[in-house]
């Protein structure tokens, strides 16, 4: 369950991502294994430079910035908590703060429309209040349906408007 629960966060990155990785002769497996490559930092570059390149050419790309990413990032970790012990509480504790503080800047570099900068405002609006309800790790599940959802609605409300 638990890593059902991990793993869900993924799927729509994935839906977004590999209609732009599908052409005639890829098959299946290599989708699946791009879809096994699917990172954050991974998906919104994915999202900004696939749909600039020739679709040939968008597979070779997307493995060898997923492989490469991938690979840095267990080097890294692996420093990470080999140097941890060695640098002052302060220090990495700041450097803790770099993860959730690359997160946002991503998210931000990736929105598109109004509606993104709505669901990322709101994100920001409802933590405090989701982590003192919700708590236990659920938190950023609960503020991501609460604004993402939120976003989604206004945003098939200005569409039907639009259209009437």
């Amino acid at each position: 369950l638990a890593i059902l629960v991990t793993g869900v966060r993924f799927l729509p990155m994935c839906v977004a991502l590999l209609p732009m990785l599908r052409r005639p002769g890829v098959s299946w497996l290599t989708l699946l294994l791009a879809a096994h490559c699917v990172a954050l930092t991974v998906w919104v570059e994915s999202m900004w430079r696939l749909p600039r390149l020739a679709p040939p050419a968008r597979l070779p790309f997307y493995f060898g910035f997923a492989l490469s990413c991938l690979f840095l990032a267990a080097a890294a970790t692996g420093l990470g908590f080999w140097l941890i012990a060695l640098i002052p509480g302060p220090f990495a504790a700041g450097l803790l703060f770099l993860s959730p503080l690359y997160f946002l800047s991503s998210l931000t570099r990736g929105a598109k429309e109004a509606l993104d900068w709505v669901a990322i405002g709101l994100g920001l609006a409802l933590m405090p209040l989701a982590g003192a309800v919700v708590g236990g790790g659920f938190d950023l599940l609960a503020v991501g349906l609460a604004g993402g959802g939120v976003a989604y609605g206004v945003q098939r409300l200005l569409r039907a408007r639009r259209t009437a």
